[in-house]
């Protein structure tokens, strides 16, 4: 049950680090935007949209773990 507990606790992280890292590459985006009126995509902003993409497959590869687990657990 403890290993349980700290998978999903692993998958809300890494919700959160998905969802900051979105939203801190988007807002490099936009703030080129706003100041230069051309999308222009930089390394940082790259970088952080890419790490997003990361956060999200490890949330879902510790989200199938946990639902494995679940299942056995529950499992005769």
């Amino acid at each position: 049950m403890a290993k349980m507990k700290k998978e999903r606790l692993y998958t809300y992280l890494l919700a959160i680090g998905a969802i900051a890292s979105f939203m801190a590459g988007s807002y490099i985006v936009i703030d080129i935007y706003l100041t230069t009126k051309q999308i222009d995509f930089t390394w940082a902003s790259n970088i952080l949209l890419g790490l997003s993409g990361g956060f999200v497959l490890a949330m879902g590869y510790f989200h199938n773990l946990a639902k494995e687990k679940e299942a056995d657990l529950f499992s005769d």
